[in-house]
């Protein structure tokens, strides 16, 4: 865990981010089929459309919202790390805005969280306190993307985004 001085600039740091996050303007509805499609994005949505039986109908169309909540979670806040591999979890509330009533079905909910996740990650690797972003699986599940960040000023601390709905 991180002791002395550094502790409160890291503490500025998360509330800078969560402040960044928060602060992202919402996008307009565009289909999913487009999003997937465009060739020169930087970040690529970290699960296959191919695995939806159809990218058709009312549903496919999705914009971006800035998170309903943001909150720190995890061993760090009980302030139980143990050094040299720190990480830091932010629980991300995804707004209710971004999905429909009926995403549960087709694996359309893990297409449109990709879709947030990898709009949300282009957003955050434009940041200048941020050295890299990556896509990682939770429990090596590929429904369950999250996002992880290291820092300029803290590059041995994982950031971990942990979307939720």
């Amino acid at each position: 865990m991180e002791t002395g001085k550094s502790k409160p600039k890291l503490e500025v740091f998360l509330k800078s981010l969560r402040q960044f996050i928060s602060s992202l303007p919402s996008t307009k509805p565009k289909h999913v089929e487009e999003l997937f499609s465009t060739k020169k994005k930087k970040v690529v949505p970290p699960f296959r459309p191919e695995i939806c039986p159809s990218l058709s109908g009312d549903w496919d169309l999705f914009h971006f919202s800035p998170p309903s909540s943001i909150k720190l979670i995890g061993s760090y806040i009980l302030q139980l790390q143990v050094k040299p591999r720190c990480n830091i979890d932010l629980a991300i509330e995804l707004p209710r805005e971004c999905f429909s009533r009926r995403d549960y079905l087709d694996y359309r909910w893990a297409l449109k969280n990709a879709l947030y996740l990898s709009h949300l990650a282009s957003q955050i690797s434009k940041w200048d306190p941020i050295l890299t972003v990556q896509f990682f699986y939770l429990n090596h599940n590929q429904l369950k993307p999250i996002i992880l960040l290291r820092t300029k000023t803290h590059p041995k601390i994982e950031i971990r985004l942990l979307p939720h709905p």
